[in-house]
């Protein structure tokens, strides 16, 4: 029960994240309903990252960092420092960040340079690419791949509009 409640929060976080973009492409910036989305993925992410650390860390920050390393070295193979796990703390203070300032300036969020706008997207897909497809496992890691393409798909369509 544990390692759903762990695994569904990120999912939730994911999809919400998905949800927000599609709907950011269809309404604009300045609509509610994509801050909304946006804000529940955080929401869902903080709540991942508490039952992660409470749940199977024992809110130990050692065992944490620990085990990144291992799930690391995993999946790559190398011997890796504990690093991915300060990326996650990193991430979701990106995402702090990104759903304050939409939230409190709307214009001036949807006026934000295009290098801004790509920063805080590729960071968001580094990021969800290696939680739902790198270290996913089983079939799960295809809702993963599908997500992160349809967020890329809405992402480059306005480029090809303008062509």
């Amino acid at each position: 029960m544990d390692d759903f409640a762990i695994r569904s929060t990120a999912w939730i976080s994911l999809l919400a994240w998905c949800a927000a973009e599609w709907s950011r492409a269809a309404r604009g910036d300045q609509a509610a309903v994509p801050r909304l989305a946006f804000t529940l993925g955080l929401a869902a992410m903080v709540v991942h990252s508490f039952l992660a650390f409470a749940l199977r860390y024992g809110f130990s920050q050692e065992a944490a960092l620990l085990d990144a390393a291992r799930q690391i070295e995993e999946v790559t193979g190398q011997p890796s420092s504990p690093r991915g796990f300060y990326a996650n703390h990193a991430f979701m203070a990106w995402w702090t960040v990104e759903a304050l300032l939409w939230w409190r300036a709307p214009l001036a969020y949807a006026a934000r340079p295009l290098a801004a706008v790509w920063a805080s997207r590729l960071v968001f897909a580094f990021m969800f690419a290696n939680g739902a497809i790198v270290f996913a496992r089983g079939p799960v890691r295809a809702l993963g791949v599908v997500g992160l393409l349809a967020v890329l798909a809405i992402w480059v369509a306005p480029a090809r509009r303008r062509r």
